[in-house]
Order: C-alpha cells, then structure tokens, then sequence
C-alpha cells in the first residue's frame, strides 16, 4: 500500500507541475484559459447566484470549524489514528496551496490577463478546501463506506471547483491543481499508516483483525461455524461491491479526462485565429468536464489504495 500510496503522490505532484507549466507557462495556454473564462459567461446567469453562494461558505472560520469536526468525529468513533492523518491532510493542504501559490510557482506576463498584478492563482484555495473535506471524508470512513465517501467528495470538490469557474474567479488550471494537491496530501496519509494500526474500524470492528474469531474462541459448533461462513460471505459481498462502485467512479473519471482533453485539443488546434463564441464555449465545457472528471479520478485512485480487508 505504501508504495502505490506514494505513487499516487509522485503523480499528483507532476499533474500540478504539468498543468502550471502547459496552461501558465505558455501563451496558448493562458489564451485557451482566457477563453475559458470568457466562455463561463455565457448563460453563468442561470447558475451564479448557486454558485456564489456555494462560494461564501469558504471561509478561515470554516476551516477551523472543518478541523474540530474531523478531530470530533474520529474521536467519538474511535478512529483516532484516521482523524489524526485527517486533520494533516486538510491543513496541509490548504497551507501548501497557499505557499504554491505565492511563493513557489509564478505566473509569466503575456498581455492576456485582465489582473492589474498579473498574480499566479494556481491553486484555487477555495477548490482546495472542499476537495481536502473530501480527502478527510475518505480518510474517516471504514472501508464499508469508503467508496460512498468518494462519491459524495468527488461530487462537492466538482461543485465548488465549477462555481470558481462561472464566478470567473479561477482557471480550470487553478481547479485541476487544487484537487492535486488535496489528494496528494491523503495519499501521504495513507502512505504513513493512516489505514493502518490499532483505531477501531467505524464500521464496528476491531483493528486490524476484522474477521473475528469466534468459532476458535467458543468451540466448534456447527452453528458457530455456519454462522462465521455467512458473515465472511457478507463481507466479501461488500468488498467486491465497493471495489466495483470505486472502479466505476474512477473509470468515468478518466474517460471524463480523456473526452475533456480531446476537446481542449480541439480548441488548441483552432488558436491561431480570432477564436468564436462556439470555440470559447468549447474552453469552458472542456474546463467544467474535466473539473467533474478530475474530482472523480483522484478520489477513486485515493480509495484504490485501500487494502479492502478492513
């Protein structure tokens, strides 16, 4: 698990490197951005008031507020170790994207963007947050419900990282990058044992021995026995189920990626001249999918790290 763990940190951390140095780095990358943000305003009426909304829950209280509850949970459920690595994960991340963002990578001035500074804005603090909550929700949840976790993460992380974009306040670079960045953090979580130890699983059992012994422990009774078969039943059931649900979310996750970047390709290839309003529109739907697709992917490959025996 380790290994694969920081595999998954090693990609994470080139995915941030790539998107900075293909959409920042270049003209036609920040054009294509540029686009995209101008593509956003078409029919954003609909949904920027949501969005917005959605945006005034980011906050430095909230975070605070993030923090306890993580801490609060894993407490109350006996997950200490998990609640630990939790709260790592979310400070971690919102305090390296901050430090990226300033300090670290920089933004080349090439007359395209309308900031009087021309500040880099990779990673989107605000897409950082929600998508290290959903980090900390995977890294709570027991493997029963590990997968429902993704899901529900994925889909909040996308929700947020769209309403930077129609509110015109991030790039999908910036979007892309802060979902990056946050599950890099969980996979150094897991990476350092957060699955692992003495904590009480949340789903109810023991640490790491799940499966009991009860037939050693109060004879050979074929009741006892029969009963052990059925439960061991049940849970391989619900492994096999929760790997297929995972394998689904990161499937569509990557095909999403795929379909976004072909359409990111396809704008690519038409840059040279005067862009359209279709072609803008493209910009933004290929920016809004692979928000969706990104969120899935790195969540599912997050959960994929888990050894499906706890």
């Amino acid at each position: 698990m380790r290994g694969r763990a920081l595999l998954l940190v090693s990609c994470c951390l080139v995915g941030v490197l790539a998107l900075w140095w293909l959409f920042v780095g270049t003209y036609t990358g920040q054009r294509l951005e540029a686009a995209a943000l101008e593509g956003s305003e078409i029919g954003s009426h609909y949904v920027s008031d949501q969005a917005r909304a959605l945006l005034s829950t980011v906050s430095m209280p909230a975070a605070v507020v993030l923090v306890a509850v993580i801490l609060l949970v894993g407490w109350l459920r006996g997950s200490h170790r998990r609640a630990l690595w939790a709260v790592v994960a979310v400070v971690g991340a919102n305090l390296s994207t901050q430090v990226i963002k300033q300090w670290v990578l920089w933004r080349p001035d090439y007359d395209i963007t309308a900031r009087w500074d021309n500040a880099n804005t990779l990673p989107s603090g605000h897409t950082t947050m929600a998508a290290s909550a959903a980090v900390a929700l995977v890294l709570l949840a027991g493997t029963r419900w590990r997968t429902a976790a993704a899901w529900v993460g994925a889909g909040a992380t996308a929700a947020m990282g769209y309403s930077t974009l129609v509110c015109q306040w991030h790039r999908p670079s910036d979007v892309l990058s802060a979902v990056l960045v946050a599950v890099a953090w969980g996979a150094v979580a897991v990476a350092a044992g957060a699955w692992q130890g003495g904590d009480r699983d949340p789903d109810g059992h023991g640490g790491q021995h799940d499966g009991g012994q009860h037939g050693g422990q109060h004879g050979s009774g074929h009741s006892d026995g029969d009963r052990d078969e059925g439960a061991g039943g049940e849970a391989a059931a619900a492994r096999g189920s929760q790997q297929l649900w995972n394998t689904v979310l990161t499937v569509a996750g990557a095909v999403g990626c795929a379909g976004a970047g072909l359409l990111e390709m396809w704008v690519w290839s038409r840059s040279a001249a005067p862009l359209t309003r279709w072609d803008l529109f493209a910009a933004y739907t290929a920016g809004s999918v692979a928000t969706v697709a990104v969120s899935c992917l790195a969540l599912g490959a997050l959960v994929g790290l888990s050894g499906w025996r706890r």
